[in-house]
């Protein structure tokens, strides 16, 4: 218990609370409780305050502690980790309906109390990963060479890494540099290495996986040609925390793996072609997950569950031989979205939309350019699917939207679930577009209308 009365002559002596805390050894806290009981009761000497009066002014801390029951953190931690679905709701009802003659906590004060004995014990929460669920994926940080035969240049070349964290079954793959192309084939060579597509892939934040709309912006959205080929696969991407190593802890595992075990043998050999280091990269990896046995007398391969039940793979081809390079996804699609609309003359209405992070600005024109609508609209459900039943009087519908992912996800939702067909104007034939426009200045409902003029 700190010592009140010393404190507060000090204070009455008009002491620093530095020099204060120094002396008595005290924390800043105790210092500012005895300045406010000074400033209430207008004392001007300690020597008028008996020790009655600092036991009620100043009550110590630890003995309205001991008025309350002491949760079992011990317990409750334990029974999370063997029972991944109890909560803190469920601990702290057993904790209050156990008999006790002291006070219990409240829910709120219960998990604060729980979320410091986490921090105190430096404890963290364990992944449960299911079988074919997730693929995490990143570079690895280190490089291999391979040396031209003709005139001795040397290139780098970088490594893709993907991991399956249930089972820990990892694929690798060289590359020649790690640009946007390379990293969606090296996706597609995953998938088909894997035999079956995941539900979820978790990438870290390279550039080819997202980007920050404005500079300084805490939001990072996912890159549309990355989303173009997670739609073309049916598969969400989730990217890991900024500065969260934990979510991501499969992956660095798996890029540690290949550090020692692929990069580390082949480091001091010689390679004059992509083939050849490829091929001796294709005998590490099968070394890793069929020949490698870990801790519980299992292989990797043998812990990947023949129950998986894996989404429609378009591209896979047999174990070990990277998929062939696909058609760029994003004409793939837009190929797609035309064959989609295959008479013009259908459409009665074309909506344009262009999509914003908390509001939309719609533009609707009829088959004879004339303008219908050109209005903002919020992210909300009901009044989306209200303007389009309102507009679906005038006809046959068609959204155009700029975003399709993302942001953008409810109005091409609340679109399709209106059976309405959607299209998808890619950003750089925006750009083109606007061009056409000069002297325009840049607005919502400027954007709308370009996104929507061409469909006209």
């Amino acid at each position: 218990m700190a010592n009140y009365r010393k404190i507060m002559d000090l204070l009455l002596a008009e002491r620093s609370y530095r020099d204060i805390a120094t002396i008595v050894g005290c924390s800043q806290r105790d210092i500012a409780r005895t300045q406010r009981v000074i400033n209430e009761h207008g004392i001007t000497s300690s020597q008028t305050v008996t020790d009655e009066d600092l036991a009620l002014w100043l009550p110590d801390r630890r003995r309205v502690v001991d008025e309350y029951d002491q949760p079992d953190f011990d317990g409750v931690l334990n029974r999370r980790r063997h029972q991944r679905h109890f909560t803190l709701l469920q601990a702290w009802r057993r904790y209050t309906d156990a008999t006790s003659e002291k006070k219990k906590y409240g829910y709120s004060q219960f998990c604060a109390l729980f979320a410091d004995y986490v921090n105190r014990n430096d404890l963290v929460g364990v992944l449960h990963h299911e079988p074919g669920r997730a693929m995490l994926v990143d570079w690895a940080g280190d490089a291999l060479d391979i040396v031209d035969a003709a005139d001795g240049v040397v290139s780098k070349v970088y490594l893709f890494v993907a991991v399956l964290p249930y089972s820990g079954l990892i694929y690798c793959q060289a590359f020649l540099n790690m640009k946007t192309p390379a990293w969606l084939e090296a996706h597609m060579a995953a998938f088909a290495y894997c035999g079956g597509v995941v539900e979820i892939v978790v990438p870290d934040n390279p550039s080819t996986s997202t980007h920050r709309r404005t500079r300084g912006d805490g939001e990072r959205v996912i890159n549309a040609r990355y989303q173009d080929m997670a739609d073309h696969y049916g598969v969400a991407i989730v990217p890991a925390r900024v500065k969260k190593p934990r979510d991501k802890a499969a992956a660095e595992n798996a890029v540690n793996v290949v550090n020692k075990r692929v990069i580390g043998y082949l480091d001091g050999e010689v390679f004059e072609t992509l083939e050849e280091l490829r091929e001796a990269i294709a005998e590490r990896v099968h070394e890793i997950n069929y020949e490698l046995v870990r801790a519980d007398d299992t292989t990797r391969h043998q812990r990947l569950s023949p129950t998986v039940t894996w989404m429609p793979n378009p591209g896979a081809t047999q174990h070990h031989r990277p998929a062939e390079p696909q058609p760029n996804i994003r004409s793939h699609e837009s190929k797609k979205m035309s064959d989609m609309i295959t008479n013009h003359a259908d459409i009665d209405v074309f909506i344009g939309i262009d999509v914003g992070k908390h509001n939309h600005h719609a533009v609707a024109l009829d088959r004879d350019g004339k303008q219908l609508l050109s209005k903002p609209l919020p992210q909300n459900e009901t009044k989306l699917k209200a303007l389009l039943n309102r507009l679906a009087k005038h006809g046959t519908l068609l959204v155009v939207v700029d975003q399709p992912a993302t942001i953008g996800a409810l109005p091409v939702a609340v679109a399709q679930a209106e059976s309405i067909t959607v299209a998808y104007l890619p950003g750089l034939a925006m750009r083109r577009i606007a061009d056409l426009h000069p002297g325009e200045a840049k607005t919502d409902a400027r954007d709308a209308a370009i996104i929507v003029k061409p469909r006209v």
